[in-house]
């Protein structure tokens, strides 16, 4: 049978380690080496704030410690000469945790051999030996009474040996001290500890076939209970009989398997219920269940036969098997088997032959794969005349096999005999069964902390100023980590932006911005330690159908924040509407007609009537047509027509004058002249002012020339219309000056009009004398309503006429 154990490291998964000590030094076997280990990082009770931390402590030099995270083990470290170790550690959760550390120094391992009957009183003896050197160095001699075992199991994580025999089992320290027999009513077979160690199950031979199986408390070393495997009738009969010879536990440890030498080769055990849950191989005598051994998954069993000529393969999840027979004319007894390291190959041993009952000293190979016998055997020196080969194992760690001959123990490496491994002095019999104890010192430590990954992420959001309708704004969103972990990457921040409020873009250092319609999503792409604050920055314009307040809303939102109540702020904002007025006045005032010559002064009022201040305030007005531009204030010129003020900022509500002064031209058609301002600034578009109209009616006539000629002492007086609409006639006027009021009139009597298609005029002044005189005259028109139009003055100094421009 192949048992091997590591003392002092199995253990650790069934959770001792919970109650070891943040520093330790174990007590530690005879023999074993003081060994001690501590966690320095994290300390008992820390709270941890981040998924990844890096555990820390010291060890004995030159140790290997195992680091394990809630029962899980995480890496196992060589620790140097400095004594200290560290070891990263990811991916921590909310919560309570558990890091401990096993420190361990390997100081070989030992195999354990037993005899069922030594030579001096045919007591069960226990060999322990040194596979290094190949030399046993003690030996447990059981009391009398105590001839026929078969049990050998070595517990990996308790420093017991558990001997059986005829009488019950024996208790033994690793290095036989002996500490307790526990009594059983019949023989002892070959029996197992269950995965987790605290259970040994002992089968309970019969030749009447009313076998039993014990189960005793390793921790207390006491037999729980007792439970047949066989089945009665009617007054006690054996219906089914069973002796269940070797036992093996599945991986689980829910299932236990046994060899049996009754109705049925194999019984499979429920081990909670303690129940016989099937039995499988029922062939008589031909096939008595010897030996079981399961590979490392659990899911193929081997089963090897006293009488069967055969060896079976069973497969454990269909509960199917295939019998293998061994190709020999006698009946060969099958004892101990083994696996190669990468259970390619399984090794039978040949315990005797025949109904002479001869022994052997060779072991058959099995191609697993195939479950064909393999022609090469494994052999050793001939046989003991009365004991053949019984037990095989495969060493732990180099991964020899050992078998277990009437002449010793003989070693093979890769079916090569290793001659001076072989174990052959101080033996008397045949080696029954095996098991081993990887001798390890051992420490432990561990510690309890917390992670706590709650990030109590805060919102603020703000904003420079009052926003202004057409201008950009920003709004500010600090989110700030109140700790005690960082802020995840992945934590958000949404704003929805109220309506009106177009969204020009967002931003901020390690946030990922998105903009869909009015929402703005930002996910940080990096994490933000505790008491540290980021920011994003969102630009808007508001609109001009944008209220004159409104409400912002931003939230952030995280894994684990422990305080949401903080997680969302409101920010008001005062929307100011920039807006400009223009109003225009005249004098004369509007509606009001004018005349050719007249002058219209225009007054343009410019108001900031929004609640933004303004700036880059501009006034433009066009020379109105039929007018000729006098002067503006404040002074500016015309550039093609236009006049342009540059007034620069406007407070609200102020109000800002400029006007300018035309006179009116005569032109021949009747004509309003219109006059229209606009205004603008850098926060408002063009804003026209209201329209001022002056009526203005053309003269009656078309005046095509006037002239005044001096001939000796009179002067001649000429006029040519082209045409006279409601004209009934004219008067001409005299003055010595230019001033028309000092005029008198020349004509006795109005001058006929002509007609509508005009006509040539002439008058002579015979009036006009004086010496050097210098007249000037003036031509009325009088129309049909009475109104009348002035043109003149023409001049005339002596012989020299002057014909100045028609004065509107």
């Amino acid at each position: 049978m192949t048992r091997w154990r590591w003392f002092g490291v199995v253990g650790l998964l069934v959770g001792l380690l919970s109650m070891a000590s943040v520093s330790a030094m174990e007590p530690h076997e005879p023999g074993l080496p003081p060994v001690a280990v501590s966690i320095g990082s994290p300390t008992a009770g820390q709270v941890v704030t981040d998924r990844d931390s890096t555990v820390t402590g010291t060890a004995t030099a030159g140790s290997r410690v195992t680091v394990w995270l809630d029962g899980r083990a995480m890496q196992t470290l060589t620790v140097g000469t400095n004594g200290q170790w560290s070891l990263p550690v990811s991916g921590l959760t909310d919560g309570t945790h558990t890091i401990s550390a096993t420190s361990t120094v390997d100081v070989g391992t030992w195999l354990y051999m037993l005899d069922p009957s030594c030579a001096v009183g045919r007591e069960t003896c226990v060999r322990i030996a040194d596979p290094a050197t190949a030399t046993i160095h003690t030996t447990i001699r059981t009391s009398p009474d105590s001839a026929g075992g078969e049990l050998l199991i070595v517990h990996p994580t308790m420093d017991r040996l558990y001997i059986g025999h005829s009488t019950g089992v024996d208790v033994y320290t690793h290095d036989g001290g002996f500490v307790t027999r526990i009594p059983l009513p019949k023989t002892v077979r070959m029996g197992a500890l269950t995965p987790n160690g605290l259970e040994l199950w002992v089968p309970q031979d019969a030749s009447d076939g009313r076998g039993g199986m014990a189960v005793i408390d390793t921790a207390t070393n006491t037999v729980m209970t007792m439970f047949d495997t066989a089945v009665y009738g009617t007054g006690n009969t054996v219906v089914t009989a069973s002796a269940a010879q070797d036992l093996v536990f599945s991986p689980d440890g829910q299932t236990a398997y046994a060899a049996d030498m009754g109705d049925y080769s194999l019984t499979v055990l429920d081990v909670a219920s303690r129940t016989v849950r099937s039995r499988l191989i029922r062939e008589g005598d031909a096939a008595v269940g010897r030996r079981v051994l399961l590979n490392q998954a659990g899911t193929r069993l081997y089963l090897a036969t006293r009488q069967g000529n055969a060896l079976y393969a069973v497969d454990t999840v269909t509960s199917s098997f295939t019998r293998i027979a061994v190709t020999n004319p006698y009946r060969p007894q099958l004892e101990g088997i083994v696996l190669s390291p990468d259970e390619s190959k399984l090794y039978v041993v040949v315990y005797r032959i025949g109904d002479s009952f001869t022994p052997q000293n060779r072991a058959l190979i099995l191609d697993t794969a195939t479950n064909r016998w393999l022609p090469d055997e494994l052999r050793w020196p001939q046989a003991n005349p009365v004991w053949g080969a019984r037990a095989a194992t495969r060493h732990p760690e180099t991964g020899m096999l050992y078998f277990g001959g009437g002449n010793g123990v003989m070693v093979f490496a890769d079916d090569e005999r290793q001659p001076n491994l072989d174990i052959t002095a101080g033996l008397d019999n045949s080696v029954y069964e095996f098991d081993w104890l990887r001798r390890v010192a051992t420490a432990t430590a561990s510690v309890t902390f917390r992670v706590d990954l709650s990030a109590d992420l805060s919102v603020q959001k703000t904003h420079a100023g009052d926003l202004v309708v057409g201008q950009e704004g920003v709004y500010t969103i600090a989110v700030t980590n109140h700790g005690p972990a960082a802020m995840p990457v992945g934590a958000t921040i949404t704003d929805v932006v109220p309506a009106d409020l177009r969204v020009v873009g967002a931003s901020g250092p390690h946030w990922s911005c998105t903009v869909a319609g009015q929402t703005v999503t930002c996910t940080a792409t990096a994490a933000m330690p505790a008491l540290e604050t980021g920011t994003v920055q969102i630009r808007v314009v508001p609109d001009a159908g944008i209220g004159t307040t409104v409400v912002n809303r931003a939230c952030v939102d995280t894994q684990n924040d422990a305080n949401p109540t903080n997680d969302c702020d409101d920010d008001s904002t005062t929307i100011l509407h920039p807006d400009l007025g223009i109003v225009k006045r005249s004098n004369p005032p509007n509606g009001t007609a004018v005349a050719a010559g007249n002058t219209i002064t225009y007054f343009l009022d410019v108001t900031n009537t929004g609640t933004a201040p303004l700036t880059g305030v501009m006034v433009q007005d066009a020379i109105p047509e039929a007018t000729a531009f006098l002067d503006a204030d404040p002074a500016v010129a015309p550039v093609d027509g236009m006049l342009t003020w540059t007034l620069g900022d406007l407070a609200v509500g102020a109000t800002r004058t400029v006007q300018f002064r035309v006179r009116v031209l005569p032109i021949g058609t009747t004509v309003a002249i219109r006059n229209m301002a606009s205004a603008d600034s850098d926060q408002t578009i063009e804003e026209d002012s209201n329209l001022i109209i002056h009526p203005f009616d053309p003269t009656s006539i078309s005046l095509v020339s006037f002239a005044a000629l001096a001939s000796g002492n009179a002067v001649d007086l000429h006029w040519v219309t082209g045409s006279e609409v409601n004209t009934l006639g004219f008067q001409l006027y005299r003055s010595t000056t230019p001033n028309r009021n000092d005029a008198t009139r020349v004509t006795t009597s109005l001058i006929p009009s002509q007609g509508a298609t005009g006509g040539s005029y002439r008058m002579t002044d015979t009036q006009a004398t004086g010496p050097l005189g210098q007249w000037s005259y003036w031509l009325e028109e009088v129309e049909l309503n009475g109104q009348t139009t002035w043109y003149g003055p023409v001049t005339v100094r002596m012989q020299t006429v002057y014909m100045p421009a028609v004065v509107r």
